[in-house]
């Protein structure tokens, strides 16, 4: 399905312009499911009572999913593999990578403390 932009002069025409979409993708298959995101709860319930007394006589009212963005979200979350588990970085790991940066501050902002031995360590706390 492509993503299409419906304007109207009020609900009727776009209630209408959704169920019409609707039809559309289950022409040749009335249990393909259908998925929209609408903008809240309260307007996810009256569309599905709507589409589905427009519907539910030819038979493809079944399968149409109305969530709003945190449902989409959460679907999303558990249909995809969390990424690899990568453990945290070893203090000396991350006092090498901190004294190279800091090779660039030697001129600038920084110059009056760099060479102070709180300044290393200030930046590796703030890294944790």
């Amino acid at each position: 399905m492509e993503n299409v932009l419906y304007t109207g002069a009020g609900w009727a025409e776009l209630e209408q312009a959704l169920v019409e979409e609707i039809r559309k993708e289950k022409a040749c298959e009335p249990l393909k499911p259908v998925l929209i995101l609408v903008g809240s709860r309260l307007l996810a319930r009256y569309l599905e009572r709507r589409v589905y007394s427009e519907l539910a006589e030819e038979g493809k009212a079944i399968n149409i999913r109305l969530m709003i963005f945190p449902d989409l979200v959460r679907e999303l979350y558990y249909s995809h593999p969390l990424p690899d588990f990568r453990p945290q970085q070893d203090y000396l790991h991350q006092f090498l990578i901190a004294q190279e940066v800091v090779k660039d501050f030697k001129e600038g902002y920084f110059s009056g403390v760099i060479e102070t031995q709180g300044f290393l360590a200030d930046i590796l706390a703030g890294w944790r």
